[in-house]
């Protein structure tokens, strides 16, 4: 019993670290953009929200530690995107998703 609570107790803890990476708004909109527009540049993401490249960088990392993006790097670029379904059905379930259109 007590290695099962330890199990659900970390299992606990990562849930609750994915909810803080997520509590930030300009975290979330990131998110919702990736989902939406598919794999981005940190320099595509910074000049679509309109903020510094050091804002959306910081933010990117807290999501990357988290796994919530992944990134690819091609040449110098960095790309981040969502693949992880779990997230795309929660943005989804908070009514956080849109579809871009062209």
């Amino acid at each position: 019993m007590i290695a099962n609570f330890e199990t659900d107790a970390e299992r606990y803890e990562r849930i609750a670290d994915i909810l803080r990476a997520l509590g930030h708004p300009v975290r979330l909109v990131i998110v919702r953009e990736l989902i939406a527009r598919g794999p981005l540049s940190v320099s595509e993401l910074w000049r679509l929200l309109d903020l510094s490249q050091s804002t959306v960088s910081q933010h990117l990392l807290k999501l990357k530690i988290n796994k919530i993006v992944s990134y690819e790097r091609k040449g110098v670029a960095v790309y981040y995107k969502v693949e992880d379904g779990k997230f795309i059905k929660l943005m989804d379930i908070l009514g956080l998703t849109h579809t871009v259109s062209s």
